[in-house]
């Protein structure tokens, strides 16, 4: 756990903190109060220190999670902004009406934003990866928001639909109601969803790499989950107790019917209901 500590000299007077964070993250201030001296980081638990350029800056211990706080002012002592530290050695960078305009984690991996100069709205994102821009974020007609809680960055397209970024390639995508139409995980895997209402009736899941595919049916009855292999064939499981996977052969489609009911469709239109209420497996 995240641990602050005071550096003293050889009279037994504090000198400084040492802030010991997560993930290798030290920092160590010399000074205190309003007056510090110096500010060093380290990423590999202590082993080595790098000094902080605070030309033009001042630095304070944020009063409750006691983790640096940078302000840097123009020579004539205009605010410029605020950088806040957290614990893994991580930066969220304000401008001087305190609005986020980047945040990156140890690595310099996050996101810049663009702001209206007389507004602040956001007009505009970049990733970053390795603190260097990597690609623009959004489309045409698309706004922007960060979300509150992660300070992540929010798209809202068009339709009023929202992709939410989770910083490490994953996303969220929900739709205009706020339901969660899309999510995929930062290794590729993307799942989908279908609703009747704002009740899921079914998921979709691809993965990177393969051409083996998931899909989930959620009916009052249980969920019934289709894995289908690189040839077509899937095999079908439900989870009531005892039921016995079958297979289903390429050119077949499994989905549900006007009365909730998994069915499977052949090519000619003629339907078999493997599994819903009233039925038999």
């Amino acid at each position: 756990s995240d641990a602050v500590g005071t550096i003293m000299d050889g009279q037994n007077n504090q000198i400084g903190t040492l802030y010991v964070g997560q993930n290798g993250t030290q920092y160590r201030i010399i000074g205190t109060g309003d007056n510090v001296k110096s500010m060093e980081i380290s990423k590999d638990n202590g082993k080595t220190f790098v000094a902080v350029d605070l030309t033009n800056k001042s630095v304070k211990l944020d009063s409750t999670t006691k983790l640096p706080v940078i302000t840097e002012k123009t020579a004539d002592g205009k605010l410029v902004g605020t950088q806040i530290y957290d614990a893994k050695g991580g930066i969220i960078s304000r401008d001087e009406n305190n609005n986020i305009v980047r945040t990156v984690d140890a690595k310099g991996n996050g996101y810049e934003y663009f702001r209206d100069e007389k507004t602040g709205e956001i007009m505009g994102a970049n990733s970053l990866k390795n603190g260097v821009t990597n690609i623009a974020i959004g489309g045409p007609g698309d706004k922007y928001g960060i979300d509150a809680t992660t300070k992540l960055p929010v798209v809202i397209h068009p339709d009023k639909s929202t992709t939410s970024l989770d910083g490490k390639g994953g996303e969220v995508v929900r739709d205009a109601d706020g339901l969660t139409t899309s999510v995929k995980k930062p290794d590729g895997t993307q799942t989908t969803y279908t609703y009747e209402g704002s009740t899921v009736t079914s998921s979709f899941t691809k993965y990177p790499g393969s051409d083996v595919t998931q899909q989930q049916f959620f009916t009052s009855s249980g969920t019934v989950t289709v894995v289908r292999d690189s040839t077509g064939v899937a095999s079908v499981k439900s989870d009531v107790p005892g039921a016995v996977a079958f297979d289903v052969q390429p050119g077949q489609t499994i989905k549900l019917n006007a009365s909730g009911q998994v069915v499977i469709e052949s090519a000619n239109g003629n339907q078999r209901t493997v599994f819903g209420t009233g039925t038999s497996q």
